[in-house]
């Protein structure tokens, strides 16, 4: 049951008062930090190094897939690495055209593959 701040703030006098606590002293709300005057809060930019460093590791993870691609795995591991290298495209790479690829290329390795 989820109650309203204005329902809360009546439990909540109805509980000091049966206390013998007649002031209700008000909480302040921990979600808003206070306001300053002319100031406009912003979150501060992510690291834009975080971003490159995780592109840097899923080209790296793609690449280490390809290469035991060219192994010549059996059809199932096949499958889950062209599965993954598309999941990788798709995800930090940012990259749908060929993250499409790699899903045909598990679906022509295993037609009933199921990650």
């Amino acid at each position: 049951m989820a109650f309203e701040e204005g329902d809360i703030t009546l439990l909540r006098r109805d509980a000091m008062q049966e206390l013998g606590q007649d002031d209700l002293v008000e909480e302040p709300d921990v979600t808003k930090p206070p306001a300053v005057p002319g100031r406009v809060s912003v979150a501060p930019p992510r690291p834009a190094r975080a971003e490159v460093d995780r592109a840097r590791r899923a080209r790296d993870w793609v690449e280490e897939c390809e290469q035991e691609l060219r192994d010549q795995p059996d059809v199932r591991r096949a499958a889950r690495l062209y599965f993954e290298m598309a999941r990788t495209c798709e995800g930090p790479l940012k990259d749908t055209r060929r993250a499409l690829q790699y899903y045909q290329a598990t679906l022509e390795r295993s037609p009933d593959y199921v990650p």
